[in-house]
């Protein structure tokens, strides 16, 4: 019959399985001409017809969706022939419902042939519709294949075991299908991370498929497709192929002397993305010799892989002890090809050190941190790879635990698996940095084994040198070796140990530019051992001290600067470490000649005193009395400012006169700083008068105590500027109605008026000349403190002449006499104000004192106790109450 474009209603039928629609007794027979099937009626022929696209019966179209089997069925029972109608694409239903895993349509599909179709198909000699291919020469076991469908993969093999060595038209059978699916090639098209049908996950399934694939015809591992490719060399082309590959070579071990058109092994081809998984398939007895094969190119396959940067297999090739030193046809050899790639090795280490990083288990951690052997003995070595969050291995833990058994964690770990040795935590520390701080028989048997470790373990692997650093040379995050933190913790005898390791770690520099020298003058060291002495008698420690050892080692670091701009001696000055301070002198003296950044030296930054004062013998330091930084500021200038006054004592002994009148760039002088000083002890004061003119005011005050006394000044003014203020509103006598003071015509008046405001302003002034000092520079302070020192002296005066007049006028009406005793008592009050009667006042009272104190004496001896009591009485009150407790 002629061929008639299917309908819009018969393809959705066929789409969603409308069984219904075959149920019809005719056709539309639009278009229709004659039928070449004798058999079908003119209305069988709306059935028969094709998609516009690809030609798809009702049947193919039907297949596509699972849930259509009873669709195929009634249209199987109508429409036999349907069965091996093929498509444009040369597919029958069976690669339609292969291609989307419908196994129940499959099965019956079979069913249907086998009952309807099976004698036919032998008397006419033709394959069964099973193995029927499509343009691609595909069998719906190669498109099952492709597609993951494992459970309809499974059913065609048993059905037909010679669908295992078909070939499609690229030369593949289903086992090269099965390499691509098993190592994840189309993944993301085919599902293959989800759950297979029979619950398992598609690589444990593709797994079993290869199994009944190798029990099928055995020549279909040998086959090659296109690209002179095996099931084997296919797998290896692709990614995550160990698994497939390791199955393969345990079928048939001569399987792994296959290679392609080039001669390349499957270690040539493989790629290796698991430190592990690639350690373990290295160490097969099959696989490790071909990690040195050559292919016809002479390129071994560590060749190979430095070209593709496949840093995971070229350490796996390295730790597996692979010779790098083959050439290939072009006389290059792997080390050659590493040379020529700029950062090749800190490239690989990155990564790969991040590919090993399997985060720690907890029983692991707990067997690290209790010391527990035993538990370790029963994993293989890669399990000490793994790491906590920190990036801590199981030697980080070992040697931050308490527990005695730690040290045979130690033991084992380095023995077992001596790369640990060198893996760095989070902050970039080797075990051998912790082992540097801490004081624990772990840290003290890690110490000790480090060198055998690496330079008797590690470097009989091939390229571990290349990959790893010694780990005494390696640098944590803040550039700091072991040594360096040896000495930062004091462990003078880690210290030690590590500079007869490796003497030029002592001119490494951290991140501050900081050489181990100037650690051992910032940190303070603890002589002796911190460990036990007998595990240290096998150790030919050198002779001489830590600082003699860094010395040999690295003198240079003498004059190294680091980040502030100070060099070892500079910082021990600072650190005032004495010893050190001498020892470096009587090496280099010449290293006191350099200053920091800010051009201080030696002696600017040494906090001398009586001790230290012996370092002033050395010519070198004693020229520095009068050095001057950047600033102009010497030594003594820094002295007074930090308070250093053992230092100013010492530089003053020492220095000349001509250090007083050495100013900064600020124009000052050591007198002018001293003067700013508070609570300067009285000796620095007296060495000041005796070497210069100590400034002091006019009434007796050094400037060096004026801060300390202008408050008291400040508070007298303002009490006397408020009182005074206060009198001229409050006057003598009141006002009258008018508001005008009733004694306003009186000559007293006038005068209690006068001094009244005399007294105020000079209060005020004083203030004001307070204000000036505090705002003012220091070369003015005296003469303000003299100024405000004399008006408050005339507010006193003021004050007394108005509080005098003041009484006179208001009682001397009534009380005259009064009036005048009242003024000849302020008058004597201001005569002995004057300094020489005040002198003299006190110089009598301290006679009489004397008598009265001899006199109570006297009495309380002669047994009189009342007169003892008087004269203690007027003592003071102390007095009387000591005389009370003797009567």
């Amino acid at each position: 019959m002629e061929e008639l474009i299917m309908s819009w209603d018969l393809y959705t039928a066929a789409l969603k399985g409308d069984v219904g629609i075959l149920s019809k007794e005719q056709g539309t027979g639009e278009g229709a001409a004659s039928t070449r099937n004798v058999g079908y009626n003119e209305f069988d022929k709306y059935f028969l017809t094709y998609t516009l696209e690809e030609r798809n019966t009702i049947l193919h179209v039907a297949a596509r969706n699972g849930e259509n089997l009873n669709f195929v069925v009634e249209a199987l029972k109508r429409f036999p022939t349907l069965i091996d109608q093929k498509n444009s694409k040369g597919e029958t239903a069976f690669h339609i419902s292969a291609r989307q895993g419908n196994k129940d349509i499959i099965e019956h599909l079979v069913t249907f042939y086998c009952d309807i179709e099976a004698t036919a198909a032998k008397n006419n000699d033709t394959e069964p519709v099973w193995r029927v291919k499509n343009s691609e020469g595909d069998t719906p076991l190669h498109i099952a294949m492709k597609r993951g469908k494992i459970q309809v993969v499974l059913f065609l093999i048993s059905l037909d075991n010679s669908l295992a060595g078909s070939v499609n038209n690229r030369g593949e059978t289903p086992l090269h299908l099965a390499a691509e699916i098993c190592t994840g090639v189309g993944a993301s098209n085919n599902g293959l991370i989800k759950q297979s049908s029979s619950g398992g996950k598609l690589r444990e399934d593709i797994l079993r498929v290869i199994y009944l694939l190798l029990r099928k015809p055995s020549f279909a591992v040998l086959m090659r497709d296109k690209d002179g490719l095996t099931p084997l060399l296919k797998a290896a082309c692709c990614r995550n192929c160990i698994p497939f590959i390791s199955v393969l070579i345990a079928y048939n071990p001569q399987l792994s002397e296959q290679r392609d058109l080039i001669g390349r092994t499957i270690l040539h081809l493989m790629n290796i993305e698991g430190y592990k998984e690639g350690k373990r398939f290295l160490a097969t007895p099959e696989i490790n010799p071909l990690k040195d094969e050559q292919d016809f190119d002479g390129d071994t396959p560590i060749h190979i892989a430095i070209k593709n940067s496949d840093f995971m297999k070229v350490r796996v090739l390295m730790e597996c002890s692979a010779d790098f030193t083959i050439n290939n046809s072009c006389g290059i050899s792997a080390w050659d090809l590493i040379h020529s790639q700029e950062d090749f090795a800190i490239r690989m280490k990155d990564e790969t050190d991040k590919a090993m990083d399997g985060l720690m288990e907890r029983q692991m951690y707990r067997a690290a941190m209790g010391g527990d052997v035993q538990f370790l003995s029963q994993h293989d070595d890669i399990y000490f790879l793994s790491r906590t969050k920190e990036g801590n291995n199981i030697l980080h833990i070992a040697l931050g635990s308490e527990s005695m058994k730690a040290t045979n964690i130690v033991i084992d770990a380095l023995k077992r698996c001596p790369i640990l040795l060198c893996q760095t935590n989070s902050h970039g520390d080797t075990p051998l940095h912790l082992a540097a701080r801490l004081r624990s028989l772990a840290a003290q048997e890690l110490t000790i084994s480090c060198k055998d470790t690496f330079q008797n373990k590690l470097e009989l692997v091939v390229g571990a040198s290349f990959l790893y650093s010694a780990p005494w040379r390696v640098k944590n995050l803040e550039g700091n070796t072991p040594l360096h933190e040896a000495l930062r913790a004091g462990n003078a005898i880690c210290a030690r140990i590590l500079l007869l390791l490796d003497d030029e770690v002592a001119s490494f520099v951290n991140n501050n530019k900081e050489t181990p020298l100037h650690f051992y003058a910032k940190y303070q060291q603890i002589p002796g051992p911190l460990w036990r002495d007998g595990s240290l008698a096998e150790i030919q420690l050198p002779e001489g001290g830590e600082l003699d050892l860094l010395l040999t080692a690295n003198m240079s670091a003498l004059f190294s600067r680091d980040m502030d701009g100070l060099n070892p001696l500079l910082r021990a000055a600072q650190r005032n470490n004495f010893e050190t301070i001498r020892r470096i002198l009587d090496c280099c003296p010449s290293s006191a000649e350099i200053c920091d950044l800010s051009g201080r030296m030696f002696l600017h930054l040494m906090p001398l005193d009586d001790k230290t004062e012996v370092l002033l013998e050395s010519s070198q330091i004693k020229a520095q009395i009068e050095a001057r930084d950047h600033e102009g500021n010497t030594p003594l200038h820094i002295a007074i400012r930090n308070r250093q006054f053992k230092k100013v004592k010492v530089l003053l002994k020492h220095g000349s006169k001509d250090l007083l009148d050495m100013v900064n760039s600020q124009g000052e002088a050591p007198i002018d700083l001293i003067r700013l000083q508070i609570q300067v002890p009285h000796e620095i004061l007296e060495l000041f008068r005796d070497m210069s003119q100590m400034p002091q005011g006019i009434y007796g005050m050094p400037e060096v105590e004026v801060k300390e006394n202008v408050h008291i000044l400040l508070v007298i003014a303002v009490l006397l500027a408020t009182i005074t203020f206060a009198a001229g509103f409050t006057v003598p006598g009141g006002f009258n109605d008018s508001g005008v003071p009733i004694l306003i015509n009186e000559g007293a008046f006038k005068v209690f008026l006068i001094s009244n405001a005399y007294a105020m302003c000079s209060s005020m002034l004083a203030l004001f000349s307070l204000f000036w000092f505090m705002t003012g520079k220091a070369s003015e302070a005296l003469k303000l403190i003299d100024l405000s020192v004399f008006v408050l002296q005339q507010a006193f005066y003021g004050t007394i002449v108005a509080f005098m007049t003041g009484v006179y006028v208001t009682i001397s009406p009534k009380a005259l006499w009064t009036a005048i005793l009242v003024c000849i008592l302020c008058s004597g009050l201001i005569l002995c104000s004057f300094k020489p009667l005040n002198m003299l006042l006190s110089r009598i009272f301290s006679f009489a004192h004397g008598i009265l104190h001899t006199v109570a004496v006297s009495a309380e001896n002669a047994g009189l106790p009342y007169i003892s009591c008087l004269c203690y009485a007027l003592l003071s009150g102390s007095h009387l109450e000591s005389s009370t407790e003797a009567k």
